[in-house]
């Protein structure tokens, strides 16, 4: 994880490292290519500007995913349709680790990824609070205390719509499998 002290440097470092988490994290709110791009754009420029403002004791990736999430929810609110209301009021992720694939048989391979593919769809299924919190934590790597932090809820309000969003997500992929086994007879 880099560290930022504001020279164009560490901002070049920062860039590399963060641009796509990024990208896929303002995707799950506009669900639009170019607008996620464009509103990347506009954290990095962002970030530059109120460079001075950032907090050493802080967490750079907090930071950086705040200011990200306010021009977000910013474009939203212009545009009218702020999917996150309820959080004003009150984490494509990967959960299997594919780093042992090498040592798959073609057909565990296979069921691996139509597993990923099935997580994927229900992930997609669960309401955008939930589906980002998921995304937060297992793409992101963000700690329960980090998306707390970053979008400015109370770490048990997050816990437990972590808790709640892996029971939906739980639930999902029993109801689909159960589907996919009722059209297979």
């Amino acid at each position: 994880m880099s560290s930022f002290d504001g020279s164009e440097e560490s901002l070049e470092r920062l860039v590399e490292e963060y641009t796509t988490p990024l990208y896929y994290f303002v995707f799950q709110f506009v669900h639009d290519r170019q607008t996620a791009e464009d509103i990347v754009q506009d954290t990095w420029i962002k970030v530059w500007k109120h460079k001075a403002s950032f907090d050493r004791q802080r967490s750079v990736k907090t930071w950086i995913f705040t200011i990200a999430k306010n021009t977000t929810f910013d474009f939203l609110k212009k545009k009218k349709t702020l999917p996150f209301s309820s959080l004003q009021d009150e984490e494509d992720g990967y959960i299997f680790d594919a780093s042992d694939e090498h040592m798959l048989l073609p057909d565990e391979i296979f069921e691996r990824e139509e597993s990923r593919e099935n997580i994927f769809s229900a992930i997609e299924r669960l309401p955008d609070l939930y589906r980002a919190l998921l995304f937060l934590a297992y793409h992101d790597d963000f700690s329960l205390g980090e998306i707390a932090s970053l979008l400015g809820v109370p770490y048990n309000t997050i816990k437990s719509r972590h808790q709640r969003a892996i029971k939906m997500l739980r639930e999902a992929l029993l109801s689909q499998s159960a589907s996919e086994e009722e059209s297979k007879s």
